[in-house]
């Protein structure tokens, strides 16, 4: 694993752009906290090192309370993005995510300038600036250290944002956090507001969201240490990470997956409390060349889009994934009862 961020890591970034042009960031579609964090931050080292101008975009939705809480009470600049974002910016950076992952808005030719991720490395990446560690719990805690190599002072909002990012990411630290998590979430904790940390929290929420509750307690099947779900038709694919989260609280469960139908897309969730289950390399595994997956040991999510496909066909796919998937875990080794 890669160490703590060095002077000559900022260096590098830093010489990636000149004073002249401005920067298009992007987190990965349907942005979580970790990638809205972690843009965020980028914009704010930049513009305090070198007055650079950055614009968030995103593509996809914003669905999840929290998300949007986040947002609004940070005040975090994001847009949905649009064509002419890339004709407008010099640079380009990914954030959380990377070139050919399948789930980001870059166009497929493009290189971009700088690329921040912790999840594994794909085989062929191409940046000016690349800075990839997948011993990390939370792709923030990366941007975080070179804002402390730079040594420019952090907003409270700002501050909120890398608190917020690691703790859910890490689900409190408790998930894949590594020390240098451990150590930047106590560094900037107290620098943070403690009012705006509980609204993101504690948001108001849609009746869609129960009402998606609601399905997804209906439509729950289990299967000795194994709990699933498929949502069928959801608005928000976040909704699909948000159940299998809460699948795995289920007593005796030690895997949970979900999946969802959103925009002519498939969704798949994948969770585990096994510390040493690759749960990414299992998705992968599930899906196959047909979509794309990624992820850590203990969390992963996946997608396969369907276009025009035939209900019936599309409920054939649904439950040969389901299937696979059932028959890859009772042949897990690490797998619990």
């Amino acid at each position: 694993m890669k160490q703590t961020s060095s002077d000559s890591d900022l260096d590098l970034l830093l010489n990636s752009f000149d004073r002249r042009g401005s920067l298009l960031i992007l987190p990965h579609n349907n942005p979580d906290p970790d990638s809205l964090a972690s843009a965020f931050a980028l914009k704010y080292l930049l513009s305090e090192t070198l007055g650079m101008r950055s614009s968030i975009r995103f593509g996809g939705l914003i669905g999840r309370a929290e998300n949007r809480a986040m947002i609004k009470h940070l005040k975090i600049p994001v847009g949905p993005i649009r064509e002419s974002d890339f004709k407008r910016h010099k640079y380009t950076a990914l954030v959380d995510t990377q070139p050919g992952a399948g789930n980001n808005s870059l166009p497929e030719k493009l290189i971009p300038t700088v690329v921040f991720d912790h999840h594994p490395p794909r085989k062929t990446i191409l940046a000016d600036h690349l800075d990839i560690r997948p011993g990390y719990g939370a792709t923030i805690t990366i941007v975080w250290e070179y804002i402390k190599r730079a040594g420019v002072k952090i907003s409270p909002n700002l501050a909120t944002a890398v608190a917020y990012a690691i703790g859910s990411e890490t689900q409190d630290l408790g998930r894949e956090a590594s020390p240098y998590d451990k150590k930047a979430y106590l560094e900037v904790f107290p620098k943070s507001s403690l009012k705006k940390l509980s609204s993101i929290y504690h948001p108001k929420l849609s009746w869609e969201y129960f009402e998606v509750l609601h399905k997804a307690i209906s439509n729950t099947c289990t299967r000795r240490h194994v709990i699933y779900c498929n949502l069928e038709d959801i608005s928000n694919p976040d909704f699909v990470h948000q159940v299998a989260d809460l699948l795995l609280r289920v007593e005796r469960k030690s895997w949970s997956f979900a999946m969802g139908r959103s925009d002519r897309t498939l969704f798949f969730s994948l969770r585990t409390t096994r510390t040493r289950a690759f749960a990414g390399k299992l998705l992968r595994k599930i899906i196959g060349k047909r979509g794309s997956a990624g992820g850590h040991d203990m969390m992963a999510g996946g997608r396969i889009k369907y276009e025009n496909m035939p209900i019936k066909e599309l409920k054939a796919l649904e439950e040969e994934i389901l299937q696979k998937f059932l028959q890859l875990v009772d042949n897990n080794p690490k797998k619990t009862e």
